[in-house]
């Protein structure tokens, strides 16, 4: 699929879900939020990586426990699941002192052990990591506040027991994962050299990577307009993976993830309560359709060269992870952003389906 004929199914995506939302009665969530301090989209001349101190921008909890204890079935079990901070994609959580639980967990591990945050977009999370002291647990949620491309082995933002407001935890977190797609795609053009990819595709994701630097400046630069600081971003050690293990990836964090990513950027491009925020928005709304356009590319060469239990099992994650998407939509996002209330974030994720649905060859 090329650019053009993504940006114009993701144009008419936007109006039909503006449509139903007027007509439908639901109550705009574009207010503005009165404590965001924001005004503008000009960018500052930081790098895309912003040093000194790291925030999570999560309200503090009293930690008190509610009862239950978590146990994945491993030696790694939650203390209680109050979270000791919580924001709309992340939440940290006090652990039992195992000695063999530490470090960045599996997928599966994390889904077993966090519990739902509930003010998260998405209750299940997605990726977490273990601190060792004080021992604890902090996980990452995505959602409408968290389609960006995100690499393989994002760890979630070091913690800080500071208090923001709504706006500056938004922001923060909204430029985090923007600076994490920058390295979600200079991993991808190293993979797909060296499985010889063509190198159109590999100048595509280098270009991709340098648009997410800009967009992390401009967020950043709202996020301090917020107050907020935005955290550093840390990946683990990622080696070269193999054509399905890139495929999957792909498919779930590009096709499917940034597609929506991007008819929500553009959503926001015309509902943000903000002049600045909308021209932002337009700007970074054209860039995501571009990269959502890439996937869809990468996917149509990568279905070219795995045999077809690959391809089976590559539809299959495709597949969860449409299905995830549609968990998380069915929640309220943070006010105040332009970002589509839930029935007109359905009625996008009901246009884009059709995507979701045929081979990276026919999708056109």
């Amino acid at each position: 699929m090329n650019s053009l004929s993504l940006q114009r199914l993701i144009q008419r995506a936007v109006l039909l879900s503006l449509g139903v939302g007027a007509c439908g009665g639901i109550a705009d969530n574009g207010s503005d939020d009165g404590g965001s301090g924001y005004d503008g989209a000009t960018g500052d001349s930081g790098s895309s990586h912003d040093g000194g101190s790291v925030t999570d921008g999560g309200s503090i909890r009293d930690g008190s426990d509610d009862g239950a204890v978590i146990d994945s079935g491993s030696a790694c079990a939650v203390t209680s699941t109050t979270p000791l901070s919580e924001s709309p994609c992340y939440a940290t959580f006090s652990l039992n002192s195992p000695t063999d639980c530490e470090g960045p967990l599996t997928a599966d591990e994390c889904a077993a052990l966090c519990p739902a945050n509930s003010s998260a977009t998405s209750p299940t999370a997605t990726t977490c990591s273990v601190n060792a002291s004080p021992l604890t647990l902090d996980c990452q949620y995505t959602g409408v506040c968290g389609t960006g491309r995100r690499p393989e082995g994002l760890l979630s933002p070091a913690r800080s027991t500071k208090k923001r407001n709504v706006a500056a935890t938004f922001l923060c977190e909204s430029a985090h994962l923007e600076a994490a797609s920058v390295h979600a795609f200079r991993l991808l053009e190293r993979n797909l050299k060296s499985h010889r990819a063509p190198a159109k595709l590999r100048r595509a994701c280098l270009r991709a990577a340098a648009d997410e630097v800009r967009h992390a400046r401009v967020m950043r630069s709202f996020a301090r307009r917020a107050g907020g600081v935005v955290p550093k971003v840390r990946v683990a050690s990622a080696g070269m993976r193999s054509l399905e293990s890139i495929a999957i990836e792909n498919m779930v964090e590009g096709c499917v993830r940034e597609t929506f990513g991007a008819a929500v950027a553009t959503f926001q491009a015309k509902r943000a309560p903000n002049a600045g925020l909308r021209r932002a928005m337009e700007a970074i709304s054209q860039d995501e359709t571009r990269h959502a356009a890439l996937s869809w590319q990468i996917a149509r060469w990568l279905d070219t060269q795995l045999d077809e239990s690959a391809r089976t099992r590559v539809n299959a994650a495709r597949a969860r992870a449409v299905c995830e998407l549609a968990r998380e939509i069915d929640r309220v996002p943070a006010p105040g952003f332009g970002l589509p209330n839930v029935v007109e974030a359905t009625s996008l994720f009901r246009a884009l389906s059709r995507l979701w649905t045929v081979t990276p060859s026919a999708a056109a």
